[in-house]
C-alpha cells in the first residue's frame, strides 16, 4: 500500500480517486490494477467518464449508502456518469469492453446500470467464490435491482 498523490492514469487523477475524502489516501496493488483496466476501457470506448465516487472510507461510503463490502472500499470500484443521458446501449458498450480488459488483466469484473450513472468494480476474492468467478451486472434503474438480465452481456 502506498501513499500518492497526481495522476494515476492518463485519464484518471488522485483527486478523483480520493474525492470527497478526507486526510491520506493509499493506493494498493489491486486497486492499482482497477485503475488501468478502467483506464483502457476508458479509451476503448472513447467516453469521457465523471467520476462520481471512486475510493470509499468507510464513513464516506456510509454517507454515500454504500454497502459495507463495497468494492469502494479497496478503490476498486467507480461511479461514474457520461455527458450525455447514460442509456442501455451505451452501458452495453462500456461493460463489454470493461469484461475484455478484466479479463486481460486476470480479473473479474461486476458493473451496475443506475438511472443517472454506471457502476463498475473487480470483485475481491469471497465475491469471486459466490459468484463462480463469473462477471456479474445488474440493472437499478427504477431502484430495484435486477441481476445479470441483459443478455447481451451474458458469458
Amino acid at each position: 500500500m502506498i501513499k500518492f498523490k497526481g495522476r494515476l492514469t492518463d485519464h484518471f487523477s488522485s483527486e478523483e480517486y480520493s474525492k470527497d475524502c478526507k486526510g491520506d489516501v493509499y493506493l494498493t496493488r489491486d486497486a492499482y490494477q482497477f485503475c488501468l483496466v478502467l483506464e483502457a476501457t476508458r479509451k476503448d470506448v472513447g467516453l469521457k467518464f465523471y467520476v462520481n465516487s471512486f475510493y470509499r472510507t468507510p464513513e464516506l461510503n456510509k454517507e454515500k449508502g454504500g454497502i459495507s463490502s463495497s468494492n469502494h472500499l479497496r478503490g476498486c470500484a467507480c461511479d461514474f456518469h457520461l455527458t450525455n443521458k447514460v442509456t442501455r446501449s451505451r452501458f452495453i458498450k462500456i461493460v463489454k469492453s470493461f469484461k475484455k480488459h478484466c479479463k486481460a488483466a486476470g480479473v473479474i469484473g461486476e458493473a451496475g446500470l443506475y438511472d443517472n450513472w454506471i457502476h463498475l468494480g473487480i470483485q475481491n476474492e469471497t465475491q469471486r467464490a459466490i459468484n463462480d468467478n463469473k462477471f456479474i451486472q445488474w440493472d437499478f434503474r427504477g431502484g430495484k435491482k435486477i441481476y445479470n438480465n441483459i443478455l447481451e452481456l451474458k458469458d
